[in-house]
C-alpha cells in the first residue's frame, strides 16, 4: 500500500481546472474506483459500493494522507458480483464479470480528463478491473496512479515486485482461474496484488471443478476477506487446493 500511497502525491498539484463540458462535476480528489469481490454487495448494495474489503483499503488510503494537501474520495461501481457458488458457472461469472468491466469503463469516460484515479479491485473485481486497465487508451492509462488488486483469481506468483503477500510462491500456487502474465514495467511502477497463503481464489493448486467443488467449504471462509489474520488451512476430506 505504501508504493500506491507514494504515486499519488505527486500527480494532485498537476490537476487542471474543471471543464465546463463535462457530464458531471469535475473533481479534485484522487477517485479510488472500485469492483467489489464476488457477493460483496449482495447484504449492502449502497454507495460507496465498495464491499467490505475495498471500503478498508480506502479508509486506510484515506487514513494515510491526513493533514496533507491530497484528497481522495471513493466510488465503487455496482454491478452484478455474483456470489458462491454461481461464480464457478463460466456462463455466469462471465455475464458477470463483463458487467463490471463495462459499467467502470463507461464511468471512466465520462469523467473530467483533468481526473486522476485510484483502480481497486477484490476477487472476481480484481479480474475485472484489470480488464479495465488493459482496455484503456494510454492516456487514460497515464490518468491511473495506482492500482490495488486484492485475491485476484489470476494471481501470478513470479510477477515481483508486482506481488505482495504472504501468498506461497511455488508455480502451483497461482490464481484459481490460471496465471496472469507479468505486466510491464511501467504498470509495475504504480500497482501492487496482495495475496494471503491459504486464500485458494489467488493462491490455489485448483486443477478441475471437481476440485473446486471439494473445497466449497475453503472457498466460502475466504470468499470476500483477504485482508486481516491468516486463516487456517481447511480440513476438509480430499481438499487439496489449499497449500
Amino acid at each position: 500500500m505504501s508504493v500506491i500511497a507514494a504515486a499519488l502525491v505527486a500527480p494532485v498539484a498537476v490537476l487542471a481546472p474543471a471543464s465546463a463540458e463535462a457530464a458531471e462535476p469535475c473533481s479534485n480528489s484522487i477517485q479510488v474506483i472500485g469492483l467489489a469481490g464476488s457477493g460483496d454487495l449482495a447484504n449492502n448494495r449502497a454507495a460507496p459500493f465498495l464491499g467490505p474489503t475495498l471500503q478498508s483499503f480506502f479508509d486506510n488510503l484515506k487514513a494515510s494522507f491526513a493533514g496533507t494537501s491530497t484528497f481522495i474520495e471513493p466510488h465503487g461501481i455496482d454491478y452484478q458480483d455474483i456470489g458462491f457458488p454461481d461464480f464457478l458457472s463460466k456462463s455466469l461469472y462471465t455475464g458477470s464479470f463483463e458487467d463490471g468491466v463495462t459499467k467502470t469503463t463507461q464511468y471512466l469516460a465520462s469523467r473530467c480528463k483533468s481526473e486522476t484515479y485510484v483502480l481497486a479491485g477484490y476477487s472476481q473485481g480484481a479480474d475485472a478491473m484489470m480488464a479495465v486497465y488493459d482496455r484503456m487508451t494510454l492516456a487514460q492509462k497515464n490518468r491511473v496512479v495506482g492500482v490495488a488488486l486484492f485475491g485476484d483469481p489470476n494471481f501470478n506468483p513470479k510477477a515481483s515486485p508486482l506481488d505482495e503477500g504472504t501468498y506461497y510462491m511455488r508455480p502451483a500456487g497461482h490464481g484459481i482461474f490460471g496465471t496472469r502474465p507479468v505486466p510491464t514495467a511501467d504498470f509495475q511502477a504504480k500497482a501492487r496484488s496482495y495475496c494471503l497463503v491459504n486464500d485458494v481464489i489467488c493462491n490455489s493448486t485448483l486443477t478441475n471443478p471437481i476440485q473446486v467443488v471439494k473445497c466449497a467449504a475453503a472457498l466460502r471462509t475466504v470468499l470476500g476477506r483477504c485482508l486481516g489474520e491468516p486463516r487456517p488451512a481447511p480440513t476438509s476430506p480430499g481438499c487439496l487446493c489449499v497449500l
